[in-house]
């Protein structure tokens, strides 16, 4: 009996890890991609289980023992940008985080700096010497053991629902309301876009209305995130997938949000 039980706790660990949704990377503008390094940080631990908690009362680190404070948290940064982003800089997301459903299930538990303190350290991690982000090798696909994307193409069928965090111009989709840990992102991809509030965090919302061939795999751990969600690649940008009508952009009434 104990040795079943032991088998059931690893096989439900082990779908927990592979079979969750999710998508993934990008925004528009010029993308730096680097091979890992010796030197990178080990993000495949960075288990949810394992992660701080953020909310909008603030942070705890990785063991749930401290409180982080905004001040620990903004220390090192250079205030540039509007009060309503973290620490006054747009790479960091949002200050405060969703609190309506489906997006607060959506981002919880989730903690945008992988469970350090530091917001200073975190952008020197994931940054490279412009202060953009950069992103995995492989378009973000988790590799195998030589190194290779673990990938395939498949077809999409009409009624399926996607989403994305990220304006129209990407190319990678996610199942809808996948957690947002799992889709490796930075926490920038949820920032409200400055042109208006259409879009709340950055989230979207589209209905498969014709039969659409897409990459799709695992993704991979990334800016400080587990991955392990499902991306899908596509051929060109969403803007062309809507106006040759395999998308339908859904309102938000739709998830739920209001």
């Amino acid at each position: 009996m104990r040795r079943l039980t032991v088998l059931s706790l690893f096989a439900c660990l082990i779908m927990a890890v592979t079979a969750s949704p999710l998508a993934k990377r990008e925004e528009a503008g010029n993308v730096e991609v680097v091979e890992p390094s010796d030197n990178e940080v080990d993000a495949v631990g960075a288990f949810p289980l394992d992660f701080g908690v953020e909310n909008n009362d603030g942070w705890k680190d990785k063991d749930h023992r401290k409180r982080c404070t905004e001040r620990e948290i903004c220390k090192g940064v250079v205030p540039v940008d509007s009060e309503k982003y973290l620490c006054r800089d747009k790479r960091l997301g949002p200050k405060k985080l969703p609190t309506r459903f489906p997006l607060d299930d959506i981002t919880h538990p989730y903690n945008r700096f992988g469970g350090i303190c530091s917001a200073a350290k975190f952008l020197s991690l994931w940054t490279g010497n412009n202060g953009a982000f950069v992103y995995p090798p492989k378009d973000g696909f988790q590799l195998n053991t030589n190194d290779d994307p673990i990938k395939g193409t498949i077809k999409l069928r009409y009624g399926t629902l996607l989403d994305r965090f990220g304006s129209e111009y990407g190319q990678y989709l996610s199942p809808a309301e996948a957690p947002y840990p799992q889709r490796a992102l930075p926490p920038s991809n949820l920032d409200t876009p400055t042109t208006g509030e259409r879009y709340p965090y950055n989230y979207h919302v589209y209905k498969v209305i014709k039969d659409l061939e897409v990459v799709a795999g695992p993704i991979a751990p990334w800016f400080g995130q587990p991955g392990q969600g499902t991306q899908y690649f596509v051929s060109t940008n969403i803007f062309d997938l809507i106006s040759q009508g395999y998308l339908k952009p859904m309102p938000l009434e739709f998830s739920k949000i209001f």
